[in-house]
């Protein structure tokens, strides 16, 4: 197991530990399955909510502008206790603090990852909030729009870059088309715990969920029901949000109403069935996946295979006939986000584009890796965008 001490709950800490199970760890890498491609319906993360949330407000201060963003996100004792008192994690023995299952094991270990089984995704991670003030600036210059595309987040963990494009959406005016976001994180329990949680967040923080609060704060003051009091829309501040099934029902009415499809997804890259999924997205996002050199095969067969393929295009020119342009850029924007180096599991910046170098797509299409966003200060970390069959 290794203690990575880059997340944002333990950002004072600068030491590097590596505990007295990392051996047993990596020698039984070889050993453990993989966890398969599962699909865990909205239905079920709604029912594994308990009955109230607590967050506090991540800060992300933008590098051109000096701007902040806000976002809630679920506190990580609220999650421990959730994990307590459901029984989830409790392990009874030594093999059982490796069971993927057991949660809490993960979320009281001095450790961030116990290699292909526990990925690290119940914790914040730094370069999340990057893609948040890289994709902010996109949107700034008006190179970035998210309705109607269809959206993947690898490796989501608590989900920050989603949270972030959900809320702007739950922001903005309904849209005539679908939008799509899939949420894809190695073990279930990063989904139920931290992932829903804060996508549910995401909504209450925005104004798609004024109607419902202006239900309960008319019923609370007419004396109708004993509602619980919800707090206002801060996500500047912490809260307690009451989590009732009226609230649930709410959250799907709007996820209707915007036109949103999301779905989440456990289980190893190698396994990410594209077919179940829907086929190919517009938009590829992932964060601190690329620590462990020997993952970044799987990791990149999967941003191949997920990208859409450059597309020609109808340029709008209603004085001409209307005729087929090939695009010279990518119809698609896939985003890795990762610090230039990870202590303690030898991957970072480097050893990702020697991988993509060498690697080809299905159809023996070798990807360009173009650094598009960096931090030279403290702890250096990048964003690089990939590209496939650009002509």
């Amino acid at each position: 197991m290794f203690k990575f001490n880059f997340d944002i709950e333990d950002a004072d800490d600068e030491a590097s530990i590596i505990d007295n199970s990392v051996e047993k760890a990596v020698a039984s890498q070889s050993e453990v399955s993989q966890n398969p491609f599962k699909e865990l319906p909205v239905q079920h993360l709604l029912d594994s909510l308990p009955s109230q949330l607590s967050c506090s407000p991540i800060t992300i201060t933008l590098q051109e502008s000096a701007d902040t963003i806000h976002l809630a996100r679920r506190d990580l004792f609220d999650a421990r206790f959730q994990a307590i008192s459901e029984g989830t994690g409790v392990p009874e023995n030594e093999n059982d603090a490796l069971d993927p299952h057991s949660a809490l094991a993960f979320l009281e270990a001095p450790s961030d990852l116990v290699p292909g089984v526990y990925e690290g995704g119940l914790k914040t991670w730094e370069c999340s909030l990057d893609l948040v003030d890289y994709l902010r600036s996109l949107e700034q210059k008006g190179n970035f729009f998210v309705f109607g595309k269809r959206i993947l987040e690898i490796g989501c963990g608590t989900a920050v870059p989603s949270t972030y494009l959900l809320n702007a959406i739950f922001s903005s005016t309904k849209q005539d088309k679908d939008t799509v976001l899939h949420l894809q994180d190695y073990n279930d329990s990063a989904l139920e715990l931290v992932t829903f949680p804060n996508i549910l967040l995401a909504w209450y923080m925005s104004p798609a969920s004024a109607s419902f609060r202006s239900t309960v704060s008319d019923a609370n003051q007419s004396g109708e029901n004993d509602s619980p009091i919800f707090p206002p829309p801060d996500p500047s501040s912490p809260a307690e949000i009451p989590i009732t099934t009226e609230m649930k029902a709410a959250f799907e009415t709007s996820l209707r109403e915007y036109r949103i499809i999301i779905r989440f997804f456990s289980g190893s890259w190698n396994t990410f069935d594209l077919e179940r999924t829907g086929g190919k997205y517009d938009i590829v996002l992932t964060s601190e996946t690329i620590y462990r050199v020997d993952s970044l095969p799987s990791l990149l067969d999967l941003l191949f295979n997920a990208c859409k393929p450059a597309a020609s295009v109808t340029p709008p020119d209603p004085d001409t006939t209307s005729r087929l342009v090939l695009s010279s850029e990518p119809s698609y924007l896939c985003l890795v986000a990762a610090k230039v180096f990870y202590f303690g599991v030898g991957g970072g910046t480097t050893e990702f584009v020697q991988a993509v170098e060498q690697s080809r797509d299905r159809n023996g299409q070798k990807a360009e890796v173009k650094t598009v966003w960096e931090k030279n200060t403290g702890v250096k970390r990048k964003i690089m965008q990939l590209a496939w069959n650009v002509t």
